[in-house]
């Protein structure tokens, strides 16, 4: 991401400033890279518009998904043309004064990025790809723990799903979250909440670096998640679902995802004990 911005801010360095904020021919963008369209190798995009849609592939997608202001449901998918939550029939969309409907803001906006490219990154990369069975291959004294491999619980996992565990190349995760003010929190009560899944296929002094914490979700919600954080969970839960039981093709081959653990704040932890989870 910080080399996209870099590329970003050098391109607007040298952009005309034409007044123009939209492109003024209807082009295949690729053109820019390889010089068969009407800009050659070598020329900057003529604005701003153009220069974004050129650089958006160095990035993950971002999906905006609006959800209810009580945290009761989310507009997505089947509900996605709704404006009336369909459980208390609470509005989408915040007052507004302008006569444009195309400017109505939600209340809500969930942020959510996929967690399978960058799964396919780690396999797909030389750096990490040779590091993604260190799980499998290290080798632990006896009595002593390095690694969440090395516990219990993971050999309890791989006894109950061989197919999955005799792979090593299948990705191991775990989930965790917690919620955090960004400003002073004496002064604001407003609550982030990101979702964050860190591979634990890698080594610890990987695994527990920031680069492999793997940023899927961004919460603005003010209350605590209660009995609600499932329903902002659901596009995650459907992608690790996907990933477990289709996985996601890496060459000639086929990886899965799974053994998803859960650790979360203290309210997370009581309405799983509440309900018995």
């Amino acid at each position: 991401m910080q080399s996209g911005r870099v590329i970003f801010l050098l391109l607007m360095m040298v952009l005309p400033d034409n007044g123009t904020r939209s492109c003024p021919i209807d082009v295949d963008h690729s053109s820019y890279c390889y010089g068969d369209g009407p800009y050659n190798y070598g020329m900057v995009a003529p604005n701003l518009n153009c220069t974004k849609k050129l650089i958006k592939n160095l990035g993950l997608p971002i999906e905006k998904i609006d959800a209810c202001k009580n945290g009761c449901m989310l507009y997505w998918k089947d509900n996605v043309d709704l404006e009336y939550c369909k459980f208390y029939g609470n509005t989408k969309y915040k007052p507004t004064k302008e006569r444009d409907t195309s400017r109505k803001k939600s209340y809500v906006v969930l942020r959510y990025l996929s967690l399978t490219p960058r799964l396919q990154r780690l396999h797909s990369s030389r750096v990490t790809a040779e590091h993604m069975t260190w799980h499998d291959k290290h080798q632990t004294d006896e009595g002593s723990m390095c690694h969440p491999s090395d516990i219990e619980v993971w050999k309890h996992f791989d006894h109950m799903y061989p197919d999955f565990s005799k792979e090593p190349h299948n990705i191991r995760l775990r989930l965790y979250t917690n919620g955090f003010t960004p400003h002073d929190q004496y002064l604001h009560t407003y609550l982030y909440w990101p979702v964050i899944i860190i591979p634990y296929n890698l080594s610890p002094s990987m695994c527990m670096s920031s680069e492999y914490m793997f940023l899927t979700m961004v919460i603005p919600d003010p209350s605590n998640l209660k009995y609600l954080i499932d329903v902002y969970l659901e596009p995650l839960i459907e992608e690790l679902v996907q990933l477990w039981y289709v996985g996601f093709r890496n060459g000639q081959r086929i990886h899965h995802a799974g053994g998803v653990d859960v650790e979360g704040s203290g309210s997370a932890r009581e309405a799983r004990r509440k309900r018995g989870k």
